[in-house]
């Protein structure tokens, strides 16, 4: 036997050509299993409010945490400053939101949120909430 090299031409695309045909007609289509069309509805929604008082350097807890929480509108209804922080331990007037007196805010969290008084607070000083739910 002779080395002679033998070449094959063969072309793979050519085993899995797909066969199409031209449309030359509208072709007629049916839907045979049809499903009904789901209508989605805005999940329902509740809101509580609430509200604590504060006195100079006091903590408290403004809302807890909650999962189905959409929004939380804080007010401060008294006459003097307030912070706003995520954490009880860590919350002081230079790491805390500041909320002024007759001042409010919109929140778009689900964690718990904390409230210290200023120290300039004479009196004791209430911080209302309005809290909105969605339904799970």
């Amino acid at each position: 036997m002779d080395d002679t090299e033998v070449r094959v031409q063969y072309d793979v695309a050519d085993e899995y050509a797909e066969r199409t045909q031209e449309a030359v007609a509208p072709v007629a289509v049916a839907v045979v299993a049809a499903e009904p069309l789901r209508i989605v509805q805005h999940p329902p929604r509740q809101f509580t409010t609430g509200a604590v008082t504060v006195t100079a350097g006091q903590v408290q807890q403004l809302a807890g945490a909650a999962p189905f929480r959409d929004s939380l509108h804080i007010v401060n209804g008294g006459g003097g400053p307030v912070y706003l922080g995520p954490d009880r331990d860590t919350l002081t007037p230079m790491g805390g939101f500041w909320l002024g007196p007759g001042q409010k805010m919109t929140m778009r969290s689900r964690h718990a949120v904390y409230v210290l008084g200023d120290a300039s607070l004479t009196a004791a000083t209430p911080v209302h909430t309005f809290a909105e739910y969605v339904d799970g």
